[in-house]
């Protein structure tokens, strides 16, 4: 259970920090035309505040990317100008122009086709410093408010979408409906309370909207851990569709296979997986250590075979496995929880965002990955 404090909300109707009862005052609650609520246009991110207790302040652990993550997602989803009308040239600046004078004629004449003008269509003009400034200020409002004791650290949420017509239209089509921002900080503890007992998905997914933070990439995967959860299990492994059935993530989060040699072996930026924030800060700091760290394919056959695996992410942090199940081969792999490597991945990992004892090797990527809000 969160408590949600405090709340940024940007949208045409209003801009500042309100309570839900103000938010409700002010009607900035979504009606029943919502776009996302018929057709789920949203995105959001998860970020974390960790408390330092050696140098007593509370830091956000990669906030640039984090705030890049959300501009790329929101860019994907064609709800900032500059991408819109990126997509908008590269069929009128480019493709169009080539065309011979009768297919030019039949799309402009006969077809009534004509260039848009996308200055009638609503985008949002949120940039990178100014997410940044009111990421760290939701904190420090709720900080101030007393919903988030700092030295219990924090759980930051980003989360935008289009909202309603004015009209209340419906239809796919959703770039005439207003785009909501809020971000929300509150308290929240572990994700996974415990090493995790996983289930392999039975069917396949390969879908270029994995690689985003998009509220549709997630619809798939909380049905997927639903259906893990109803059969015991803590959380799902999702594989893609190939006939070695390569694994790609969990519900929320990527993975790591670790052979027995002390090697780590993690999908690839190139399939259908999250490039998760924490994925490229545990790579980084387990290469630094000289840990062998391999990017590719990971069958799904190879992976039950591991002597350890891995999961990683924002909510999650880095915890191992307990053990995978696939129903389809009916293949069980029990992990060693206390495996050289995977034990050091787990210390170094929570040492590294708490500011505790680390390898001198990480200290400049520790330098580089938080950020102190000032309270």
């Amino acid at each position: 259970m969160v408590t949600p404090g405090i709340i940024f909300h940007k949208s045409s109707r209003a801009e500042g920090f309100f309570t839900l009862e103000e938010m409700a005052e002010k009607g900035l609650f979504s009606g029943p035309f919502a776009h996302v609520k018929h057709y789920a246009t949203s995105g959001f991110d998860g970020i974390r505040a960790v408390w330092d207790k050696t140098r007593e302040g509370l830091y956000v652990i990669l906030l640039p990317q984090h705030v890049e993550r959300v501009l790329k997602t929101m860019d994907f989803l064609l709800m900032r100008r500059d991408a819109a009308r990126t997509a908008h040239d590269a069929v009128w600046k480019t493709a169009l122009p080539c065309l011979d004078t009768t297919a030019a004629d039949l799309l402009g004449g006969r077809l009534g086709i004509s260039r848009p003008d996308i200055s009638k269509f609503v985008f949002s003009d949120v940039d990178a410093g100014y997410l940044a400034e009111k990421i760290l200020e939701t904190v420090r409002v709720n900080v101030d408010k007393r919903f988030i004791n700092p030295s219990n650290g924090c759980y930051i949420r980003p989360n935008f979408y289009r909202d309603s017509h004015h009209h209340n239209e419906l239809g796919v089509l959703s770039m005439r409906h207003d785009i909501v921002l809020e971000i929300a900080a509150f308290e929240w503890g572990a994700y996974l309370s415990r090493p995790p007992n996983v289930i392999v998905y039975p069917e396949g997914v390969v879908s270029p909207i994995r690689s985003h933070k998009a509220g549709a990439n997630y619809g798939f995967a909380g049905m997927a851990k639903n259906w893990a959860v109803l059969n015991g299990f803590d959380e799902v492994l999702l594989t893609d569709r190939t006939q070695q059935r390569n694994v790609l993530e969990g519900g929320g989060e990527n993975v790591y296979r670790v052979s027995s040699e002390g090697k780590v072996r993690t999908p690839s930026l190139d399939q259908s997986i999250l490039p998760g924030t924490k994925r490229g800060l545990l790579v980084q700091m387990l290469r630094n250590m000289g840990v062998h760290v391999d990017e590719g394919e990971v069958p799904l056959w190879y992976f039950m075979q591991g002597r350890a695996a891995l999961f990683s992410g924002t909510a999650a942090g880095v915890i191992g496995l307990n053990a995978a199940y696939d129903p389809v081969t009916q293949k069980l792999q029990v992990y060693n929880l206390q495996n050289e490597v995977s034990v050091i991945a787990q210390r170094e990992y929570n040492e590294m965002i708490t500011g505790g004892a680390i390898d001198q090797r990480n200290e400049q990527l520790r330098d580089t990955a938080r950020t102190r809000i000032v309270l």
